[in-house]
């Protein structure tokens, strides 16, 4: 049976739910005869996408498995399945239920309910649905997957001329993710980076992305003048992103509890991690998924400043070590999460609905 997929995160937009989207489609496009309709397009086009994907997918004659992308696509499956009769799948990721509007609490929760299927990106996704209502037996916990990565090897000269800074000598953290709030770039920045600094100044701190709390990042490192250890790159195209990876020596994902919002997964962790760094994250939300305690990453409870530091100090004085952390998280990840185990996860979902 064909698998109709709706989504509207999509390439060319940059980001963790666009990148699950090409990867799953494109990947189930491969075991199965299936569509893509996708918004590639800004989201201000929303409406006008929301309204043309759903008499597309009304006018098939053939009989079809649809799987909508996100929460916010979410009135679509039910209106398709009472026209059409086809089986409804939706992907959630963590803020498309947490969102704290009180209408859209209100409202789409009542939709996600009629669904035969929901695949939730992480354990924490699948409670939020719980609280709202939502059957525990339509949901399942399908992790983000990554490719698995030859060894890449990356000279820290190579970064002087894209960045216009010369990090030969440097030892890198890196931080990647929208400047928001539960990212928890701007606590670390004030809270943790400048006490490592007076023990290490030779260390310096990339982030790579953009978003609201910008304007606060720059005031921080202003006040504590960080302007020679910081450097905030924006966004990057993939190539100098995969090559700041794999120049990096520790991934750093300081995530901290923001009412309304939360982490779906974290898969940049995961990411980096393909790339055979160590990781340090904070144990919350879906990172818990992501990331498994001393097998690809340490997880430290989130805004514990003083544990953050004294591991990170730990790794960059002991280079042994760092390695060790960092191959060994390579081989978990890979093991564990690679796109080929994940994709096997997704065809049974779609062939336990017996229409497959």
């Amino acid at each position: 049976m064909k698998i109709v997929f709706i989504t509207r995160k999509y390439p060319p937009s940059i980001g963790g739910m666009e990148k699950l989207s090409y990867e799953v489609t494109t990947r189930v496009a491969k075991l199965n005869e299936s569509e893509i309709i996708a918004l590639k397009k800004p989201q201000i086009f929303l409406p006008f996408f929301m309204i043309y994907a759903l008499i597309k997918t009304i006018l098939k004659k053939e009989k079809c498995i649809v799987h909508i992308g996100d929460g916010l696509l979410s009135p679509l499956g039910p209106i398709i399945k009472k026209t059409k009769g086809f089986p409804i799948i939706l992907t959630l990721h963590g803020l498309d239920i947490t969102f704290p509007n009180l209408f859209y609490q209100k409202i789409m929760p009542f939709f996600m309910k009629k669904y035969d299927k929901i695949i939730c990106i992480s354990n924490k996704v699948i409670e939020e649905c719980e609280k709202r209502g939502i059957q525990k037996n339509k949901c399942v916990f399908i992790p983000i997957g990554i490719q698995n990565k030859s060894k890449i090897e990356f000279n820290k000269n190579m970064l002087k001329e894209k960045l216009n800074r010369d990090l030969a000598e440097k030892e890198i953290l890196l931080s990647v993710g929208r400047f928001v709030e539960r990212k928890g770039f701007d606590w670390f920045l004030s809270q943790v980076f400048p006490k490592i600094l007076k023990k290490h100044n030779n260390v310096v701190y990339l982030v790579v992305g953009k978003g609201k709390i910008e304007n606060k990042m720059k005031q921080i490192i202003k006040e504590k003048n960080l302007d020679k250890n910081v450097f905030l790159l924006g966004e990057v195209e993939n190539k100098l992103l995969q090559e700041v990876f794999a120049c990096s020596d520790i991934f750093v994902m300081p995530n901290i509890k923001i009412k309304g919002d939360m982490e779906g997964f974290g898969i940049v962790a995961i990411e980096a991690a393909s790339y055979g760094l160590p990781v340090i994250a904070s144990n919350l939300e879906g990172i818990k998924d992501a990331i498994k305690n001393e097998k690809n990453g340490i997880l430290v409870e989130e805004r514990n400043s003083e544990k953050y530091q004294k591991i990170l100090i730990d790794l960059l004085e002991n280079k042994e070590k760092r390695e060790k952390l960092g191959n060994g998280a390579k081989n978990y990840t890979e093991q564990n999460l690679s796109w080929n185990k994940i994709i096997k996860k997704y065809q049974k979902e779609y062939k336990d609905i017996n229409y497959i």
